[in-house]
């Protein structure tokens, strides 16, 4: 059977492969060789796209969103791909926003002395980008944000539900984020695993060498 008489042109999101092959041969001129990692956050791009849909399997079926995270050296290209997926998302309707540090209040948000929620870009960001993502973990190392990453892991999981018990109120509401991270490969730390972290990712891990740093720069 053909792929046509299965999924009809017309109905594709973005026409049939159309996107796929503008989006990675624009990518790679932002992020040079670096083709893995671009499909990676195309992929994350494109689950964005179908958040509302779920895949039958088993009793509970899975979640399309998909996060991503990029273990790679200095100056290969990781940052211009956060930039690029960016430009992306500001032109086809998502909201992208990129971010350095986190604390658990700057993730999810906070209740006013009012009882007001206020919330945060979990709540109103299709996807989340975190350049230097070991600082995730430094920061659940300190006092006020030592949730932090259960917080991460419930926004990742498939119904993203968010609610903590802060002292003027409860905050709770569905997130639908993703999440994208690239960060040194020596800075991969145990901690990301055993707390469920890392395995709720898809993950690109590339050693830098200096051939490739000759041809890029």
């Amino acid at each position: 059977m053909e792929l046509d008489e299965i999924i009809p042109e017309r109905d594709c999101l973005f026409g049939r492969n159309r996107f796929v092959k503008a989006y990675l041969s624009t990518a790679n001129k932002w992020s040079i060789r670096n083709e893995r990692m671009n499909t990676l956050g195309m992929f994350v791009i494109l689950s964005q796209c179908i958040r509302d849909r779920e895949y039958e399997y088993g009793a509970m079926g899975l979640d399309l969103r998909i996060h991503g995270m990029c273990f790679q050296g200095s100056g290969s290209g990781k940052d211009p791909l956060i930039n690029f997926m960016m430009e992306i998302c500001k032109r086809i309707g998502l909201k992208m926003i990129s971010m350095s540090t986190i604390t658990s209040a700057g993730l999810i948000g906070t209740v006013t002395p009012d009882g007001e929620p206020v919330v945060g870009p979990a709540a109103y960001a299709d996807i989340i980008a975190f350049k230097e993502s070991s600082n995730i973990m430094h920061t659940a190392n300190t006092t006020h944000s030592s949730d932090l990453l259960n917080l991460f892991n419930a926004i990742l999981d498939k119904n993203g539900h968010v609610e903590k018990q802060l002292a003027h109120g409860t905050l709770s509401y569905d997130s639908h984020v993703s999440f994208m991270g690239t960060s040194y490969p020596s800075n991969i730390q145990i901690n990301m695993l055993r707390t469920g972290f890392l395995p709720r990712m898809l993950i690109t891990y590339k050693e830098i060498d200096e051939d490739f740093y000759e041809q890029v720069s």
